[in-house]
């Protein structure tokens, strides 16, 4: 028993990367596009940064498990991070009794909230902020921006009531009255179809399996996503005008939004929010971000979750190989991190890279593939009896698996044998 008692001892405080570097780098892939063998570069760039033997490379399949069961909040924080923070401003300037500044903020968290809601199937967070920018365009007397904004709200949540807790009877009254007009709008019908298996979205909400039909919209501007089963989808808005019946044939192509035609600044803006939601999820203390960064060049970066810095990015010219060309940068860009494995403060920069998030596909199966769930059942024999030990369960600190043991004995066979169960529980 005494032996037992200290084989537990030790796998629970034993260091959780024993033998190791001290500081670890997740490797999520290269942002570049039309690259041929994305998991190959992948190994690439965890390979060199193990033969400079300054740092520990964490690998995708480890990162993916260390994010696992929070890929939609990592999504959400990518997509709807900037409108949710316009949101939260407006809504503080708003409380502070400053009416004309938020309502330019709101207008701006909704184009957001917009944009967001063509990646993540949700119009919860639009419809709040188009409540907000109601309530405040009505606080300085124009009553009829404020109802159009609530007609957005209705057309999109015909069910949507405001309590009379959190508003005034007078604003109460107005999005009634709003409703009522909405209300008495002749219904229109959307079809949407899709050339393989698919998921509709309509306005957030789940319609089921595509082919679908809906019948009970509202004329208006409706937000149309359909998703398959490997995470790739198709997002249109559509006008909706009465008694007439509009089609949409989806042709999802793409995991995530192409970044054609967007500026660099919006790119890096994208990027930074992506790397910012990752970390979060993360246990590896920093994370390397790497990619095309247009102009024939690629770049390197780390980010540090813990403080929220980024590193002073390393950029080349790809020269026709961009994988070779991103290898030869790491070393300098490890030359950034000290001797306690933190960014170090003169290599510290408010700039990111500005990637492709739709050119990482990596990254894409790292948030989008569905993981099946990893139970083993080993049986070991003991020299003495488990008896005690029965129902004992040992997490392993810092990992995304546990180890539960079933060590009640075998009374029929042998009692010198028990079961242990390796995977993930809830």
């Amino acid at each position: 028993m005494q032996f037992l008692a200290l084989i537990l001892a030790a796998v629970l405080c034993a260091p959780a990367h024993a033998g190791r570097h001290a500081t670890e780098v997740g490797v999520v892939g290269t942002h570049i596009p039309d690259l041929g063998d994305a998991p190959a570069a992948a190994e690439q760039l965890v390979a060199m940064l193990d033969e400079l033997g300054r740092v520990t490379p964490v690998a995708p399949a480890e990162l993916r498990a260390q994010i696992r069961g929070h890929e939609d909040l990592i999504i959400e924080g990518t997509y709807l991070g900037e409108g949710r923070a316009l949101f939260e401003e407006g809504r503080i300037l708003f409380g502070y009794g400053n009416f004309e500044e938020a309502i330019g903020i709101l207008e701006g968290a909704v184009a957001s909230l917009r944009t967001g809601a063509q990646t993540v199937p949700t119009s919860k967070d639009m419809i709040d902020a188009l409540l907000w920018l109601g309530l405040a365009r009505a606080s300085i007397g124009d009553t009829d921006a404020a109802q159009s904004a609530y007609k957005q709200v209705l057309v999109r949540d015909p069910t949507r009531r405001l309590d009379p807790i959190n508003f005034s009877p007078k604003i109460v009254e107005l999005f009634d009255g709003v409703r009522e007009q909405v209300s008495d709008l002749p219904r229109t019908r959307l079809s949407v179809a899709s050339s393989e298996p698919a998921t509709t979205f309509v306005d957030g909400r789940n319609l089921g399996s595509t082919p679908t039909l809906v019948s009970d919209l509202y004329p208006g501007m409706h937000q149309v996503l359909v998703v398959t089963e490997d995470g790739r989808r198709h997002a249109e808005i559509v006008r909706m005008e009465p008694h007439r019946q509009h089609k949409v044939q989806a042709q999802p192509l793409h995991r995530f939004p192409e970044d054609d035609g967007v500026s660099p600044d919006d790119r890096a803006a994208r990027t930074e929010r992506l790397y910012r939601a990752l970390g979060t999820h993360m246990t590896s203390p920093l994370v390397l971000l790497a990619g095309d960064v247009g102009n024939a060049q690629v770049g390197v970066q780390l980010y540090e979750p813990r403080t929220g810095n980024f590193s002073r990015a390393v950029v080349a010219n790809a020269e026709g190989d961009p994988i070779s060309s991103m290898l030869d940068l790491l070393p300098t860009l490890a030359a950034y991190i000290s001797e306690e494995g933190t960014l170090r403060t003169d290599r510290v920069t408010h700039r990111v890279l500005p990637l492709g998030i739709g050119h990482n596909p990596v990254l894409a199966g790292m948030l989008l593939d569905p993981q099946q769930p990893l139970i083993e059942v080993v049986t070991v024999t003991q020299r003495r009896s488990w008896g005690l030990w029965a129902g004992a369960v040992v997490l392993a600190a810092g990992g995304a698996a546990a180890v539960g043991y079933a060590l009640s004995p075998e009374e029929e066979e042998d009692p010198n044998q028990g079961t242990i169960i390796v995977g993930p529980f809830p």
